[in-house]
């Protein structure tokens, strides 16, 4: 009996007390955050609001989008063929299976008609180094990841966003950005000069 009278007055208490400090938050303020905590252990999500695209969903309206640069454009419809790639280390083919090396190299064959090295800790030597404040679309960017060889690498595209093949499988456009990509940064290169 007693709980039938206080009840009203604890849930009046508790919307009151909710509504107030709602009003006050912004959330946005806890976005990125909260977006990077959460998928801090899976970076081949999709994530927002850092304008990555994850290529399964939407590299058909990045393309779109990304017309008046010819090399984004030409390195974007190469990724095609590897948007459902499964992972597979050492392997080569956009059908059966490759790894993230194979896919720049492949990249690169087609749209500069530059062969790279086979493997990433190779592709790291070629070319010069390049500052990430001074990024271009085609070069090259390299993490250190918990892979078995510790090393992945990806193409930069722009607005801080690369391409790559992701160890979950696909073609991934991400942001440099996102705290996984950014705390496992290591360095680029460039190897096509326009």
């Amino acid at each position: 009996m007693r709980w039938q009278l206080i009840l009203p007055f604890i849930l009046a208490a508790f919307f009151v007390s909710c509504s107030k400090s709602a009003d006050h938050i912004n959330p946005n303020d806890f976005k990125p955050k909260l977006i990077d905590n959460i998928y801090s252990n899976y970076p081949a999500q999709m994530f927002n609001p850092n304008a990555v695209y994850d290529s399964k969903l939407d590299i058909d309206s990045f393309t779109n989008n990304k017309k008046e640069n010819i090399i984004i454009s030409k390195i974007l419809e190469e990724a095609k063929k590897w948007r459902y790639t499964p992972y597979k280390l050492g392997g080569t083919s956009s059908s059966k299976g490759g790894d993230c090396s194979a896919f720049t190299g492949a990249i690169f064959k087609k749209v500069f008609n530059i062969k790279l090295e086979r493997s990433t800790k190779l592709q790291q030597k070629q070319g010069k180094l390049v500052s990430r404040t001074k990024l271009k679309a085609g070069d090259l960017v390299f993490f250190r990841t918990d892979g078995p060889y510790g090393l992945h690498v990806g193409i930069y595209l722009e607005n801080r966003n690369f391409i790559h093949l992701s160890s979950k499988g696909g073609t991934r456009i991400q942001s440099l950005d996102v705290a996984y990509w950014s705390k496992r940064y290591i360095t680029a290169r460039r190897i096509y000069e326009n």
